[in-house]
C-alpha cells in the first residue's frame, strides 16, 4: 500500500509533461465537483425502474493486491473470463505501461508482472485498455489524447500489431477519453468522456469496422469509469461523490434494455472507487480505489462474491423453476421446468425476436441452436399459468 503525504491532490512522477495533476481516473484536474446525482438521458436508449439483475450477493473478503499495488499508482484492470491473467496500467517505471499479471488458480496470488509487446503511439502513454474474450484484440486509450486505438495479435505470448486508430463519429468534443468497453460482438461501444469538465458514459454503436457514432449519453455527472461483463448483460462503474464513490451495477436483458443503476454497497471502499473488471462468472470482482481522488493514490482491491441464488441457466423466480443444458451449448439445449409451458422465445442482444416456438404445455423442451452465431442469448419462457421467467443462454 503506498503512503499518501498530500492533501488532496498529488503530482505524479512519471513525465510531467504528459502527466501533470491528474484525478483517480487520469484526467487533468479541471474542475472539482460533488454531485451524487446521476441524469439520464433516455434517447433511444431505455432506463428501466426495475433492475434485471437477479441475483443476489455480499463480498465479505475485500483485499488490497498488494503483490501489484507500488508506490505509483495502478489502475484500469481487465480480468480474463476465466480470472487469471490480469491486465492493468503500471507506472512503477516512471512511465505509463500496460501490463499483464498470472496466477495459477483464483485463490492464488498474481505473480509475473510483465509488460504487453506493443509500440505505442509516438510520445505517449498508454492509459486504460479492454480486450476480447480471446484476449487477442485490444482497445486502449492514451494520457494524452482523446483517441482511441485498436491493434491485435495472433496469440498471448505474440506481440501486439501496430495500433491503428478508431473512429469515434458524432457531435462531441470530448477533453478525455477512458475505459472502452465493447460488446463481444463489438457492435456497442460504452466509453467514459469528460466535456468541460463533466464526466459521462457514452453509447457509440458501430457503423464499420474500427468507426463508431455516438448515439446516447447514459449519464452526465460524476461518474467513474466502468466496463461491461463478459457476457455484455452487466455493466459496472462507480459513482457519487469526489471522495465518497460507490460502485453500482446496470443489468439488462437486451441491448436496449438498461436498468436503474443498483449501488454494491458490500464492495466499495470508503473513497473514490470505480474502474470495476469481473471474471467471465461475475463473482470476481477488481476494482480501483483512491483515496483522495488522486491518481498518485490509485490502488487495485479484489473480491469474491458470495451468491444466494442459483448461477446461469438454474433460477428460482416465483414459483417456476427451470433447468437448461447444456448451458453454454452448441448444438440443441434442453430446458425443464416445474410447471408447462405455453411459449418459449429467445431473443438476441439487440432485442430481436429469434426463435419463437409453442411449448405444447410441455415441462421439457429442447431448442435447435445450431443455427445460431455465437453469443448470448435471452431465453423467455411463459408457463400455462402466466408466469414469465428469463434465462441467459450461451452459443458457443
Amino acid at each position: 500500500m503506498k503512503t499518501i503525504t498530500t492533501v488532496f491532490l498529488c503530482c505524479l512522477g512519471i513525465v510531467s509533461h504528459v502527466i501533470g495533476q491528474r484525478d483517480a481516473n487520469g484526467a487533468l484536474i479541471q474542475t472539482l465537483q460533488s454531485s451524487s446525482e446521476y441524469i439520464p438521458i433516455s434517447s433511444p436508449y431505455t432506463l428501466n425502474q426495475q433492475s434485471a439483475c437477479q441475483e443476489e450477493c455480499t463480498w465479505p473478503d475485500v483485499r488490497a493486491l498488494d503483490e501489484i499495488n507500488t508506490s505509483n499508482a495502478e489502475a484500469y484492470p481487465w480480468l480474463s473470463p476465466d480470472g487469471l491473467r490480469l491486465y492493468y496500467l503500471n507506472t512503477s517505471s516512471g512511465e505509463a505501461s500496460l501490463h499483464m499479471v498470472s496466477r495459477p488458480t483464483t485463490n492464488a496470488t498474481f505473480v509475473n508482472s510483465q509488460p504487453l509487446n506493443i509500440d505505442y503511439p509516438a510520445e505517449d502513454q498508454p492509459l486504460s485498455c479492454w480486450l476480447t474474450n480471446d484476449e487477442l484484440e485490444m482497445f486502449f486509450t492514451t494520457l494524452s489524447d482523446t483517441t482511441l486505438f485498436y491493434a491485435q495479435r495472433n496469440s498471448l505470448t505474440a506481440p501486439f500489431s501496430i495500433p491503428v486508430e478508431v473512429q469515434l463519429l458524432g457531435d462531441i468534443n470530448f477533453d478525455f477519453v477512458a475505459a472502452p468497453s465493447l460488446t463481444s460482438d463489438k457492435s456497442q461501444l460504452f466509453l467514459t468522456g469528460r466535456i468541460n469538465g463533466d464526466y459521462g458514459i457514452y453509447l457509440f454503436e458501430q457503423i464499420e469496422n474500427l468507426s463508431y457514432e455516438i448515439s446516447d449519453t447514459l449519464f452526465t455527472a460524476l461518474t467513474t469509469p466502468g466496463q461491461l461483463s463478459k457476457n455484455d448483460s452487466t455493466y459496472y462503474f462507480g459513482m457519487g461523490a469526489i471522495a465518497d464513490s460507490e460502485l453500482y451495477a446496470m443489468c439488462r436483458d437486451s441491448l436496449n434494455n438498461l436498468s436503474v443503476p443498483a449501488p454494491i454497497t458490500d464492495l466499495a471502499m470508503p473513497a473514490y472507487n470505480g474502474q470495476v473488471t469481473t471474471d467471465g462468472s461475475e463473482r470476481i470482482t477488481i476494482f480501483v480505489s483512491s483515496a483522495y481522488n488522486s491518481w498518485a493514490s490509485n490502488d487495485l482491491y479484489i473480491a469474491e462474491a458470495h451468491c444466494t441464488s442459483l448461477p446461469v441457466g438454474v433460477q428460482n423466480i416465483e414459483t417456476t423453476t427451470y433447468n437448461i443444458y447444456p448451458n453454454p451449448a452448441s448444438k440443441n439445449i434442453q430446458i425443464e421446468t416445474n410447471e408447462p409451458l405455453e411459449y418459449l422465445s429467445l431473443f438476441d442482444l439487440h432485442g430481436r425476436l429469434i426463435i419463437n416456438q409453442p411449448a405444447n404445455q410441455q415441462k421439457i423442451n429442447q431448442v435447435d441452436v445450431r443455427q445460431l452465431e455465437r453469443g448470448m442469448y435471452f431465453c423467455h419462457l411463459i408457463t400455462l399459468s402466466g408466469n414469465k421467467v428469463v434465462a441467459k443462454i450461451i452459443v458457443e
